[in-house]
Parts: structure tokens; C-alpha cells; sequence
């Protein structure tokens, strides 16, 4: 995720910064992690697109759609990848873990 925000984000910018955030949810009781960067984002349907693409296993696309299918194996669907973006804002990557 981090190389991501990298590859398809800040490196576009003069200025650019990637936060990673683990923290506890005591609302929904998971722990989520979240990979946040400045980077150049994403217009509504390439947003669309992105999501759609790594809802499946694509050997174009191996990296988040890889990373997605291993969280939902080992923790159910409520751990999949959720991507927000902005054009010219930045982009936001998180999922959810279990406490236990």
C-alpha cells in the first residue's frame, strides 16, 4: 500500500507525505489500519475502477487486488481494502482487522 501511495501518488508531487495510521476502533471494535498520502488521487471513476479492480484477482493488477484477496481469506469480508480519493487531494487505503 505504501509503495502504491509511492508509485502512484506523491512521486507526482514537488511536496507529498504518506502517514501510515494503526490504531483501535472502540465503535466497531477492530483495529484498522490506514495508509493515507498527499499524492496527485483519483477522479470519481477511476476511483470506481480501482475498486472494481481489486475486488478480483487480476494478474495485471497483482498488488492491492493480491493484498485484498489474502485479508479477506484470513479475516473475512469486513477486512477487504476501501479506497477514498480526490483528484489533487490524496488518496486514503484501509482495511480491518479483528481484536482477537
Amino acid at each position: 500500500m505504501v509503495e502504491n501511495s509511492i508509485l502512484h501518488g506523491v512521486r507526482y508531487r514537488e511536496h507529498g507525505y504518506i502517514k501510515i495510521k494503526i490504531y483501535q476502533s472502540k465503535q466497531i471494535q477492530k483495529i484498522i489500519v490506514a495508509v493515507i498520502d498527499s499524492g496527485i488521487g483519483m477522479t470519481k471513476e477511476e476511483l470506481m475502477a480501482q475498486r472494481k479492480t481489486i475486488s478480483r484477482y487480476n494478474p495485471n493488477h497483482v498488488g492491492l487486488a493480491n493484498v485484498n484477496c489474502r485479508l479477506k481469506l484470513y479475516y473475512g469480508e469486513e477486512a477487504q481494502l476501501h479506497i477514498y480519493s480526490k483528484k489533487d487531494m490524496g488518496t486514503v487505503v484501509k482495511f480491518y482487522l479483528p481484536l482477537s
